[in-house]
């Protein structure tokens, strides 16, 4: 089955593998931040504040934290500002 949507692509079929186990490569467009030197905390505020809002029971994406070179990013997936049909948590006063 191929996938149709416009931040992720399917690529063609590993032919490396034996087929078996249904896997797939894709390629997803994803959200990124570095640090930069008038914001040197970026990446760490990210990290933090999502952990702690997942913590929390806020609906977040998960942040992936990478290398590249001596730069520090974060990654994280596009959230649509779509409401979802999904409730979120109950509000507290």
């Amino acid at each position: 089955m191929k996938i149709s949507h416009p931040l992720i692509v399917e690529l063609p079929a590993d032919t490396s593998g034996d087929g078996k186990s249904g896997g797939n490569y894709f390629h997803v467009l994803t959200y990124g931040k570095r640090n930069s030197e008038k914001f040197p905390y970026t990446v760490s505020n990210e990290k933090v504040s999502s952990e702690l809002g997942r913590a929390i029971g806020l609906p977040l994406p998960e942040i992936l934290l990478y290398r590249l070179g001596e730069n520090l990013m974060m990654f994280s997936r596009f959230v649509s500002s779509k409401n979802s049909g999904e409730a979120g948590p109950p509000g507290t006063s």
